[in-house]
């Protein structure tokens, strides 16, 4: 029997369970991934693990056919055959680890069906690239090891590279550079496990920082010329053993998608590949199965595809090899700009951004595309088509569009070519957002002087300088651009006229004469489906209602907002949900209650990739701590504010506020975003200078879950968790009544009092405080669900 190693396994509590768990209730189980993923680790770990005989057959060294292959499956049975094998182990139930089998398939196949027929009670578990095929074989797609951690400790992938990096005698101290270079690092692997460790192999003298900044290639880089297994020395030779098996039509497939950085949909890939869909579809079946392509499936239903880093690199040196690796990039660059162009014919078709969604799906692919044509077109016209989609609210950063918008400026500054204006105007809009007023003006009266302008190039730049009065607080001439884009959005049937309505009617706060018209707007929306219209719409019926201190009716609005926000995967309407979240509490004057919020808002900017978002958190903060009489903390939180306006309007009541603490403090300082999040979650998390110390009622249950009732404060293992202040609210109500099942109608009652909930909501603040307490739906050790009924805290009591 082949030795099976004993190195220390990380990051696969969850795989042993789930694995260990299909066999105990079948016969078959394979373990499925790609090369160097760890499918040999964890077997020998499950080998190790069992109580009984047991037999581990190697076919990595063994021929496709013949009586080489049949021989070598019995000389690691300990057997002159099959049968005589079953006799020895007659009365026992045996595990059998069939080890490397997809190079001989057809092996592996014969050896796995003549194991099961020979033993009634065998387990048998296999390891591949490719799936065996075997009737009631229980597929288990081991994926690489996680390169984020929930708790803010290190990844797992970060902690299999320290103790692989400590284990060849490497001292570096564990400092932030370094913890954060091997965060850098294993995120580039994919968190592949062998990856991770070649690059410890290869750095064990070197510092992560350091290495950091050498990784470059990494199929070069990352070799091993000690590991035991020929195939298993280098990256390269490990996705060269699966490449090879693959027919001509899949291996020009995979070529062809080396451009895609991110995960991608069936249609691009046929686009990309030349390909109709059917015969793509063929195509990624075939790379899924042999595990070079991973496949994703998405809460809406939805697949998307991934290619893993190194084979992605893999992929690009073969197209360089090939000499079509410009071919590659300029199909997958026509490819884009054809979405690009029907994400825009979309929008002027439906006339809502709810088209957003499309762009926020193929942003990345689309920012990329948009950057090779900057570098290797002699025309504009790609670049021009290629940016218009990302006026739409999505995942991109603003900051980015921007900066590519500068080099389309600087590559083709004159000329009369189509699309000019428009790009322009989408320019100038995403500009206006990061606070680059200046450049964002005169490209939008460019746009607006040039007769060769389209309504939709017209209305965008005008929607610019509506923007920009807004922030400057001049909110008539704001009212004028926008009617301006009203008119321009009614030559394109009638193009984001909802949002730009609800816009004009948000600056009109003064009277609640707007709040009926918006109604039905926010009605149109949702019959509609337009959760993004509809989120805009309830963010300006929040603003007014704050203004008249209708908190009643604005927290209505922002629980609706939440449950309509929680359906789309688009920074702009969470983020600025979040923030409504916050206004809301802040608008009560009570400090105490509303920094938490705060401090909720900027962890949940920072989850989406909001970084401008997260400056438009700390400077609104600053305001509402103003507000509510903490001008200490608002003078800290604004000079802790990163330079850059932020991408929202303030509400009424903060404007004065804002501008008071603007006399004293001035203009921002030059701070890191990494700085400025440190320093507002540190502010947020005070306790106001009016609690008496020593006053706080703490509830403590097991484990580690303390419930400061007075702060309105959440730790969990020491440590404070940011939760939605209706969550604390949720959490507090429930642990003060542990043990006592809770009814959803006492629930209801007690939390929001007198403002319409519905059950979805009452269940997304179960969801998000069960995640906060660590707890989860399955597990339920701290909220138990009682069917039908209500909930019950279960976690156990804690005394001082």
């Amino acid at each position: 029997m082949t030795s099976v190693g004993t190195t220390s396994i990380v990051g696969r509590d969850n795989d042993l369970e789930a694995i260990g768990a299909h066999l105990a209730s079948t016969r078959l189980v394979s373990i499925v991934g790609p090369g160097g993923v760890g499918k040999t680790t964890v077997a020998g770990r499950l080998f190790q693990a069992v109580h009984g005989p047991t037999a581990w057959i190697d076919l990595a060294t063994v021929p496709s056919t013949g009586d080489d292959a049949s021989n070598a499956v019995l000389r690691a049975l300990g057997a002159p055959s099959m049968e005589a094998w079953a006799l020895i182990v007659a009365d026992d139930h045996p595990l059998v680890v069939v080890d490397n089998c997809e190079h001989v398939l057809d092996v592996a196949r014969h050896t796995v069906t003549g194991l099961l027929a020979a033993h009634s009670t065998v387990r048998v578990l296999t390891t591949s690239r490719a799936e065996l095929g075997l009737a009631d074989e229980i597929r288990y797609r081991l994926a690489p090891l996680s390169t984020s951690s929930p708790d803010g400790g290190p990844s797992a992938a970060a902690r299999l590279f320290v103790q692989a990096n400590r284990a060849r005698g490497a001292s570096w101290p564990e400092v932030p550079a370094n913890l954060s270079a091997t965060e850098d690092i294993v995120r580039r692997l994919d968190g592949l496990p062998l990856a991770i460790e070649l690059a410890a192999a290869r750095s064990s003298s070197l510092a992560p920082a350091e290495f950091a900044t050498m990784l470059g290639p990494m199929l070069d880089v990352l070799h091993d010329d000690l590991q035991p297994v020929d195939h298993q020395r280098s990256l390269r030779a490990v996705i060269e053993a699966s490449f090879v098996r693959l027919d001509p039509i899949a291996q020009r497939f995979l070529i062809s998608l080396s451009p895609l950085a991110t995960t991608f949909d069936l249609d691009l890939a046929a686009a990309i590949g030349n390909l109709d869909r059917l015969t793509a579809l063929d195509a990624v079946d075939v790379l899924v199965r042999e595990s070079l392509l991973v496949a994703e499936h998405d809460q809406d239903g939805t697949t998307r595809f991934r290619l893993l880093e190194p084979v992605r690199e893999y992929a690009y040196e073969r197209s360089v090899d090939a000499g079509v690796d410009g071919e590659v990039v300029d199909r997958f660059v026509d490819a884009l700009t054809g979405i690009a162009d029907e994400i825009v014919a979309a929008a002027i078709s439906t006339r809502t951004l709810s088209v957003g969604s499309d762009a926020a799906r193929q942003g990345a692919h689309i920012v990329a595309a948009l950057e090779n044509a900057v570098d290797r077109d002699d025309t504009p016209d790609r670049a021009f088509r290629l940016i218009l989609p990302l006026y739409v609210p999505s995942s991109t950063p603003r900051e980015l569009v921007t900066s590519i918008g500068k080099r389309i400026i600087r590559r083709w500054p004159s000329g009369a070519t189509p699309g000019r204006a428009e790009a322009y105007a989408v320019i100038a809009h995403c500009a206006v957002n990061i606070g680059d007023d200046d450049l964002g003006a005169d490209l939008s009266e460019q746009v607006l002087s040039d007769p060769a302008a389209t309504p939709l190039g017209r209305l965008i730049a005008a929607r610019a300088l509506g923007s920009i009065a807004g922030f400057n607080d001049d909110y008539p001439g704001a009212a004028a651009s926008f009617h301006r884009a009203i008119e321009e959005s009614t030559r394109l049937g009638g193009l984001f006229e909802r949002d730009l309505r609800a816009t004009v009617l948000g600056f009109d706060v003064d009277g609640l004469n707007s709040v009926d018209e918006l109604g039905e707007l926010a009605a149109e929306a949702a019959h509609d489906g337009d959760d993004i219209g509809l989120s805009w719409i309830l963010v300006a019926l929040i603003n007014i209602y704050v203004h008249h201190g209708m908190l009643v009716e604005a927290e209505r609005c922002v629980d609706r907002a939440e449950h309509v926000s929680e359906r789309s995967s688009l920074v702009f309407s969470r983020s600025s949900v979040a923030r409504s979240r916050a206004i809301t509490e802040s608008v009560r004057g009570s400090w105490a209650t509303a920094s938490p919020a705060w401090g909720h808002c900027i962890t949940s900017l920072i989850n989406l990739g909001d970084a401008v978002g997260v400056g438009a958190c700390i400077r609104t903060a600053a305001a509402a701590a103003e507000f509510c009489g903490e001008s200490d903390i608002a003078d800290a939180l604004w000079r802790a504010r990163p330079v850059g306006r932020g991408n929202s309007l303030l509400p009424r009541p903060f404007i004065e506020h804002e501008h008071a603490v603007q006399a004293r403090c001035g203009a921002s300082l030059h701070v890191s975003l990494t700085e400025a999040v440190e320093r507002a979650s540190e502010l947020l998390s005070r306790q106001p200078a009016d609690q008496p110390v020593g006053s706080t009622e703490v509830l403590r249950f097991a484990p580690a879950i303390d419930i400061d009732l007075s702060r309105r404060q959440l730790r969990r293992n020491n440590a404070v968790e940011h939760v939605e202040p209706q969550v604390f609210d949720v959490l507090a109500y429930l642990a003060t009544n542990a043990g006592r099942m809770v009814s959803r109608e006492e629930l209801m009652d007690e939390v929001w009092g007198t403002r319409f909930v519905t059950a979805a909501a009452v269940s997304s603040r179960i969801r998000s405080a069960r995640a906060a307490t660590g707890d989860d739906g399955k597990r339920q050790a701290v909220i138990r669900t009682v069917h039908g009924r209500g909930y019950e805290f279960v976690a156990e009591p804690v005394g001082d």
